[in-house]
């Protein structure tokens, strides 16, 4: 489409490339050599035709027209990579009729020469293709309007360039922050190319220019910026802002992965690799996240509560087991005044969560009553934790005799 646009305007303005045609026209001119006038004893004035020299285009149609035919030849580059591409992925693609076995050493071999010969590369050339054609055509448009109609080439001229400050600002942006999403291929290679300009300059600046530009050029493999966006990414999350912790992506992961598998598969692990004090702020804060409701009593902590909902009986039971986990740790690893400040809290948390979850669902409940039975808890846990178990056995243990507490 924006090929077919390109060509329209080509279309109606190449003419302008093509030299006036010559022409004669009538004049009448002064001899002025009197004495030419006197020896051919005429009166002084000729009168004949003229012919007038040719005259080709000015530097702005050469300019504009130059602009755009690049812009439309850009636009239909594009259009070719892209369907050349489209050709190799279709045969990338491995027939479901060969057998598994060769079919997975087909795929691993046609994607090692997938990387060999650079079509991922190839692929980001096309929508680059695309933006430097439209900067052509663009800058080609103003500078037609602007010899046509001054008013109107500067009504198009803020747009114009808005748009264009918009897309320089964008392939910047990621090279002066590492969180800036406006990751592209132009992006890269702006900061590849600043990233080797600073490691040159410091080594001039350090080393003097002989032996810096030496350094730079034959020990360039220790000096090479990261390879992708990712590596420069790895390196940032090695080292952590100071008002972030490092469990603080636990939490914005769970909230937008969710499910109970996540917590199962993620969030205790990290929650157990990780000291009882950092881990306990983190685990309220995940169970804040994934409350149905929270109550909010005047003068008191808001504390979360789960409604008895068939579809989230997972993410419950899930909770309650990690809910357990962080009692028994807390038991385990705190101290006495620690211990009675968290101790109630998550006793709360899990009362909540069992009236929460179906009374099938005894799995709380029983590991509840087994870590009761079987650890060695200090008098005041016992007395704190009996009423629950008490509390919820009617519950729990309906319909099963032979079950005590």
């Amino acid at each position: 489409m924006f090929s077919a646009i390109v060509a329209t305007f080509n279309s109606q303005y190449y003419a302008s490339l093509q030299p006036t045609p010559q022409f004669s026209v009538p004049y009448t001119y002064l001899n002025i050599s009197a004495t030419n006038t006197v020896q051919s004893g005429g009166s002084g004035w000729l009168t004949g035709t003229m012919a007038m020299p040719e005259s080709g285009p000015n530097g702005i149609t050469i300019t504009v027209n130059a602009l755009w035919f690049c812009s439309l030849v850009l636009s239909l580059a594009a259009a070719s990579v892209g369907i050349s591409v489209k050709q190799w992925l279709k045969e990338y693609i491995v027939p479901q009729s060969v057998v598994p076995r060769q079919r997975a050493q087909i795929w691993h071999y046609r994607r090692r020469g997938l990387l060999h010969w650079r079509v991922p590369d190839i692929m980001t050339l096309i929508p680059l293709l695309l933006q430097i054609a439209l900067v052509l055509f663009l800058v080609g448009l103003q500078m037609l309007l602007w010899t046509l109609n001054r008013v109107i080439a500067a009504a198009v001229l803020a747009p114009t360039a808005l748009l264009l400050c918009f897309t320089t600002c964008t392939a910047f942006a990621p090279t002066l922050a590492s969180d800036c999403p406006y990751k592209s291929p132009q992006a890269w290679w702006i900061y590849q190319a600043l990233r080797r300009f600073t490691q040159l300059f410091t080594l001039v600046s350090k080393f003097g220019f002989l032996t810096g530009w030496k350094l730079f050029l034959f020990s360039g493999r220790s000096l090479r910026p990261w390879a992708s966006w990712i590596d420069r990414e790895k390196a940032k999350i090695r080292h952590p802002r100071k008002d972030e912790g490092a469990l603080d992506v636990v939490v914005a992961a769970d909230k937008f992965v969710g499910g109970d598998s996540f917590l199962e598969q993620v969030v205790k692990p990290c929650l157990d690799h990780a000291d009882i004090h950092t881990s306990l702020p983190i685990f309220y804060q995940i169970l804040q996240e994934r409350a149905h409701l929270i109550d909010r009593a005047p003068g008191q902590r808001p504390m979360p509560k789960w409604l008895m909902d068939e579809m989230d009986n997972g993410s419950v039971i899930a909770m309650g087991v990690l809910t357990l986990e962080m009692l028994r740790r807390v038991e385990a690893e705190c101290g006495e005044a620690h211990r009675q400040r968290e101790e109630p809290r998550i006793l709360d948390l899990l009362k909540r969560l069992l009236s929460a979850t179906p009374a099938a669902d005894t799995v709380i409940y029983e590991r509840l009553v087994t870590w009761f039975a079987g650890a060695d808890l200090s008098p005041d846990t016992r007395k704190e934790v009996l009423p629950l178990i008490w509390h919820s056995a009617p519950k729990f243990l309906a319909g099963k005799p032979g079950k005590e507490t």
